[in-house]
């Protein structure tokens, strides 16, 4: 699972609700997943960042956006910076996304330039470079956008809310045509003005089980809304809900928090709310978190305190610990407080303590003698595993490139090569079982641009399925013989299925 998160500047902090039946979690001392940081690259007015094989080398490389220097592709920190494209000027990047946009299997890339009322699409070559394709023309300012593939047709659409002059913001739905090029097929007003909506305050993702890519979003910085889709694409309003009073939303993120049969994609909203003065030493930051019921409807299920901060963060939802339960990472950000935190799920829709992890709280702004951890006002991170060995880790962008490398959460099926979608099956190793006892299948997945869903399929039929690129599930299995794959599903959707594994169980 890609998530990529954006930051907003907020001059507001959070509210913490006490509902009778939300389950909170308090902030805790000390850590058990551990994190080292590595290669800070110093950027001009960073704005996004994506983790993804674009070489398909099977090494992961970054892409930045600068507003002031163009998109640069990096090797992993700390490395080379071989390519280097330059953005129109004065444009005012402030998103980026990745998707194979011509489908000729390299990844490509869509950058909203908000002051040309435009999306640069940029193809890529499949070796680092990239060409402009026609942009994306729009009738106002891009605030947020997210691909998928929600016709169905094998090629990978754009959502994008676009605010007009007006302040009068609306989804709008593009139509990809396979070639790189795309065309408006549907516009749906929404509320708010073009001040309240913020890069990443939306997801995509089927949140209804019908099979179609749906989109989460917030608008009005404090609705959650729910467009599901038909099978022609055509969106429409499924659900919205608002966040507690007096929140302003600075994060969303989507991911399996309660473990269910098959599990269901959940939300997750850190918000700010009113400030209490001093803002900066007493404003609350809050995750609130969204369980899905099966059909795309949500209840509160527990809200989780994070470092006090007056500018919101990032929020971002991931297996850390490797347990095969959600749990979730935040950074802070504000000039006094740059800090990365994560609460451990445990699988039933609530969380563990909230634990201060990485970076330094009470800061001195302008401060010579910063740690080594410390975080320049983060606004952008992908949780992605970056080096291969089956934990998750974080790539960062503050003022700088970060690379965040998980060091103990536990280890379970090492990746295929992120050079092409990929899925693979470590255990069981042998060819043999005993009826009436448990054993454990662990399998994971990979694909340049990252795989969000992998697939336990026992003679045919799907037996488990997990929102993750790794796999871990105990199966107990009657006398016979079996044929065990596991598929996996990357972020455009495309398929891929494993070398069986046949088992005789005796």
């Amino acid at each position: 699972m890609d998530i990529s998160i954006r930051w907003k500047q907020l001059g507001v902090i959070s509210f913490l609700c006490a509902g009778a039946a939300l389950a909170a979690a308090q902030t805790t001392s000390g850590s058990n997943i551990t994190f080292s940081v590595n290669g800070r690259v110093g950027f001009v007015l960073n704005k996004g960042i994506a983790a993804a094989d674009f070489t398909h080398s099977g090494q992961l490389s970054y892409l930045f956006l600068s507003s002031a220097l163009g998109l640069w592709v990096e090797n992993p920190p700390p490395g080379s910076f071989p390519y280097n494209f330059q953005l129109p000027q004065n444009a005012d990047p402030d998103e980026l996304q990745v998707a194979d946009f011509n489908n000729d299997g390299n990844l490509d890339v869509a950058v909203e330039l908000r002051a040309a009322n435009r999306l640069n699409i940029l193809l890529g070559h499949g070796d680092g470079t990239f060409q402009f394709a026609p942009d994306v023309i729009l009738s106002g300012h891009p605030r947020a956008i997210i691909p998928a593939n929600f016709d169905k047709d094998g090629f990978a659409d754009l959502a994008v809310i676009v605010c007009s002059d007006q302040s009068i913001c609306s989804l709008q739905r593009f139509h990809g045509n396979g070639d790189g090029t795309f065309a408006l097929a549907q516009t749906i007003s929404l509320p708010g003005n073009k001040h309240v909506f913020a890069a990443g305050m939306m997801t995509s993702v089927d949140f209804n089980g019908d099979g179609n890519n749906d989109v989460a979003l917030i608008a009005n910085n404090s609705i959650v809304m729910v467009f599901t889709s038909s099978a022609n694409g055509t969106l429409q309003l499924h659900t919205k809900f608002s966040l507690p009073a007096g929140t302003t939303a600075s994060a969303l993120a989507w991911g399996s928090i309660k473990q269910a049969t098959p599990p269901k994609p959940d939300l997750v909203v850190r918000v700010v709310g009113p400030c209490v003065s001093p803002c900066i030493a007493n404003t609350l930051n809050t995750a609130y978190v969204y369980v899905n019921d099966g059909t795309g409807h949500f209840h509160l299920s527990a809200h989780l305190a994070f470092t006090n901060s007056a500018s919101g963060g990032l929020i971002g939802v991931g297996d850390i610990d490797g347990d095969q339960k959600a749990d979730i990472v935040g950074f802070t950000s504000d000039p006094n407080n740059q800090v990365m935190d994560y609460a451990l799920g445990r699988g039933d829709g609530t969380f563990k303590g909230t634990v201060h992890a990485l970076g330094q709280k009470d800061l001195t702004p302008g401060s010579d003698t910063l740690p080594p951890t410390y975080f320049d006002r983060p606004r952008a991170m992908v949780m992605r595993d970056v080096n291969g060995d089956s934990r998750l880790d974080i790539a960062l962008q503050d003022s700088g490139a970060l690379q965040i490398v998980n060091q103990n959460g536990a280890t379970n099926c090492i990746p295929p090569s992120t050079a092409q979608l990929g899925a693979r099956i470590c255990t069981p190793a042998g060819t043999t079982a005993k009826a009436g006892q448990p054993f454990v299948v662990s399998a994971s997945g990979a694909s340049p641009a990252g795989v969000k869903r992998l697939e336990l399929w026992v003679n045919g039929k799907k037996a488990y399925q997990t929102w993750s690129e790794q796999l871990k599930f105990p199966l107990t299995l009657s006398a016979g013989t079996y044929r065990i794959t596991v598929i996996g599903v990357d972020v455009g959707d495309t398929h891929v299925t494993s070398q069986p594994v046949l088992l005789t169980v005796q």
